[in-house]
């Protein structure tokens, strides 16, 4: 499936401890065919990932760094389609009261042992943008429900105008049969007031005597049978009149 994913969304954003780190590691991800943007504290990751990022790499160090909180804030903030994967390179023996405090607000994170082979980092990089690509995919498909109902709104506005417009009745029944839901033109045509609850029975003995069993076989031959319901019958006011 084709998304439209922007550039900076497809970012690999890490926190590097030392400049050299930094510079071997985005060298380690280009040649894996990955973008990556080393930055050089979480404040600045922070605001990348607001612009948009395909994982998070961080060593146990960010996770006692300023600005650890506002990276646990914006990921519990995500949208319903979004898990950002956070792959975390740590040594076992730094794992402190506060190092597990963090983990446990990381919603979706994969954990390496430092130090941890080339070939494993680039592996779990991979897994993770995999797994954000397939976010994406998701979110297309949220997007698409969105613009469908927003145009089913749409239209079911414009059938409502044209239907005021030209004094028209509706009606429509769920299964089973049981309460009818009508217009307030159509209850009007059958003498009712617009707050007024119809079900069948009502419906039939506005009828006249002499039509209703006919309609009666009408309904249930197009609901059991799925013939076409076209019919003609008259209506009768409180006051006698017909219609």
């Amino acid at each position: 499936m084709e998304t439209h994913v922007h550039s900076y969304e497809k970012r690999v954003l890490f926190v590097p401890p030392t400049v050299r780190d930094g510079e071997i590691t985005r060298s380690l991800l280009a040649s894996a065919g990955l973008r990556c943007l080393p930055c050089k504290n979480l404040d600045q990751l922070v605001k990348e990932v607001r612009s948009g990022a395909s994982a998070i790499l961080l060593t146990e160090d960010a996770l006692i760094s300023e600005g650890i909180e506002d990276l646990l804030g914006i990921l519990e903030k995500q949208p319903p389609w979004s898990d950002l994967p956070v792959v975390l390179m740590m040594r076992q023996d730094d794992q402190t009261d506060r190092v597990t405090t963090v983990l446990r607000g990381l919603r979706n994170v994969t954990l390496l042992e430092r130090p941890a082979p080339t070939r494993t980092v680039v592996s779990a990089v991979l897994a993770a943008v995999r797994a954000r690509e397939r976010q994406y995919q998701i979110r297309e498909q949220f997007e698409s429900i969105r613009q469908g109902e927003v145009q089913s709104r749409e239209l079911q506005q414009q059938l409502e105008v044209a239907v005021d417009a030209s004094e028209l009745g509706t009606f429509h029944c769920g299964m089973p049969l049981d309460k009818i839901v009508w217009n307030s033109r159509c209850k009007a045509h059958f003498w009712l007031p617009p707050e007024a609850e119809v079900d069948f029975e009502l419906f039939y003995s506005i009828l006249h005597p002499d039509d209703r069993e006919r309609t009666r076989e009408a309904v249930d031959a197009c609901v059991w049978q799925g013939k076409i319901y076209d019919i003609e019958y008259r209506t009768v006011s409180p006051r006698n009149e017909v219609r």
